[in-house]
């Protein structure tokens, strides 16, 4: 027997509730814009970054997990 999802205090079902999340995800997406690093902070990435070599360029085990912060 199928039971229905729960409310939440506003009255809205958690499937409502998904499906508006999906929905205005959607359609309120900005355009991409290419922007200088500087500019960057507090911005999404469009896409995946990748390096164009290995960073650092050999074997270095205290190095595993570099990243830029």
């Amino acid at each position: 027997m199928p039971t229905e999802a729960p409310l939440f205090p506003t009255g809205i079902s958690l499937d409502d509730a998904r499906a508006y999340i999906v929905d205005i995800s959607t359609k309120r997406r900005l355009p991409n814009e290419r922007v200088l690093l500087e500019a960057a902070f507090c911005r999404a990435l469009a896409s995946d970054v990748v390096a164009p070599r290995d960073v650092p360029g050999f074997a270095n085990s205290a190095m595993d997990g570099f990243a830029v912060r």
